[in-house]
């Protein structure tokens, strides 16, 4: 097992700049961590309002983006917004500008099968999906592909709403799976989307028709996280997969934020650990994670 610093890697939550759950505008300085060449204590992060729930907060306001979580996006594409808050993922460009889908800019993520009325989602992780796997009911591939606290995965090809495709949100019980990361990765040509249960501190796995599958009771598993630490994000970067681990509370639901409340390690894609980033106060419920040029 490894060890590395953190050099080349940005880390996005409380230990860097702010974490996802207090987030309120799109900002420049995130859109840029691609741009930066590595972590040294000169370096720093220059923050650029572009759009804000909050009237003055920046040039556009747009109220759909309240609490505005993970970011996904295609060569091509514009950025993908989950709007934890409000139940929409929406789109726009890295200056800022709305893309106008569906003549809102929105598409709305959908809520579990049995919510009740009026009830919105609550979308964490989105991944962009370049393949034919992973069709949804209309014989399409999701290009998009949604994770939420709920416990739902939805898929996106074209339309006003993203598809449900699983629901394990158990009616809102205390029991139900709540989702804060996902990504997507490859085993011998084999593709496989990920989701970070942290209510039930566990990675799932989902194969292209979306039924879960199992590695095995000792994949992704490391003996240094404490107990009532769970899975917050999973990335993979460079077909290896990064996993952070934030501290749950009572309910097992959100995060408690504190010095040291946090590690980031490293498997492969079949669940086998790699190594993992030197623990310390810096870690804080790390939970974005972008891999920067050198």
């Amino acid at each position: 097992m490894g060890r590395v610093s953190l050099r080349n890697l940005v880390l996005e939550g409380n230990s860097i700049m702010w974490s996802s759950k207090f987030w309120k505008f799109l900002a420049v300085s995130f859109l840029s961590l691609f741009l930066l060449p590595a972590i040294t204590p000169a370096q720093h992060y220059q923050q650029t309002n572009l759009v804000s729930d909050v009237p003055g907060m920046a040039p556009v306001t747009d109220p759909h983006l309240i609490n505005p979580w993970g970011l996904s996006r295609s060569n091509g594409s514009p950025w993908w917004i989950s709007d934890n808050n409000s139940g929409f993922t929406s789109l726009y460009t890295g200056a800022g500008v709305s893309v106008p889908i569906n003549g809102t800019g929105t598409v709305i993520i959908p809520p579990p099968k049995n919510a009740p009325p009026g009830a919105t989602a609550t979308p964490t992780a989105t991944v962009f999906n370049g393949s034919s796997d992973f069709l949804l009911p209309n014989g399409k591939p999701a290009r998009f592909i949604f994770a939420t606290e709920d416990g739902t995965i939805s898929g996106w090809n074209g339309g006003t709403s993203a598809v449900l495709m699983v629901d394990n949100s158990d009616n809102g019980s205390p029991n139900g799976a709540v989702y804060k990361g996902a990504t997507t990765a490859d085993i011998n040509g084999t593709r496989f989307l990920y989701v970070t249960n942290f209510r039930a501190a566990r990675i799932e796995i989902y194969d292209t028709n979306f039924n879960r599958v199992h590695f095995g009771p000792q994949m992704f598993n490391d003996d240094n996280v404490l107990p009532g630490f769970a899975p917050f994000n999973i990335q993979n970067i460079g077909g290896t997969l990064f996993v952070t681990y934030a501290k749950q509370d009572a309910a097992r639901h959100d995060d408690v934020a504190g010095d040291g409340f946090g590690y980031v390690l490293f498997f492969t894609p079949s669940g086998k650990l790699i190594g993992h980033l030197e623990h310390g106060p810096w870690m804080n419920s790390p939970w974005g994670v972008v891999w920067t040029p050198g």
